[in-house]
């Protein structure tokens, strides 16, 4: 089963949704804590808006969001993904949560990708939440 994962930075939206319906994703998982964004189409109500336009279906996955505290007040990205694996440690509902949504799609033959903002999986807490998932469950992970 492939898992799925795409950061919208430096892509307008028509892109990131063309790019979602290409790979044949039918949920679209956002792991922001908050869905919000400076770029408007972002926001939760309009994404979920402009992705149901062609089919896919947008879930807001609040539980495996990396704290605002996290991101605030860490001096770099690998002190900050450090923090966001201990928070997950000590919540696992993000997993757990995530874990559900993907069975639910499995059952309906759809794929899910997880979003977020970081264009880079590896510059996003998406690295930690797809090996948590994939030690868990057999997924592939696979990033768009």
């Amino acid at each position: 089963m492939n898992l799925y994962t795409l950061g919208y930075q430096g892509v307008d939206v028509n892109t990131y949704v063309l790019k979602l319906k290409s790979a044949g994703v039918g949920i679209v998982a956002d792991v922001r804590e908050t869905p919000w964004s400076h770029k408007r189409s972002f926001c939760k109500n309009i994404l979920s808006s402009e992705l149901s336009k062609v089919g896919i279906d947008y879930v807001h996955v609040k539980s495996a969001g990396n704290p605002k505290e996290n991101r605030r007040t860490a001096p770099d990205m690998a002190e900050c993904l450090r923090r966001y694996k201990n928070y997950l440690r000590k919540n696992p509902a993000g997993i757990a949560d995530l874990i559900q949504v993907i069975r639910m799609a499995a059952s309906l033959n759809r794929t899910v990708c997880l979003t977020c903002f970081e264009k880079d999986v590896q510059d996003c807490h998406r690295s930690i939440l797809v090996s948590a998932i994939r030690r868990r469950i057999g997924v592939r992970p696979i990033h768009l």
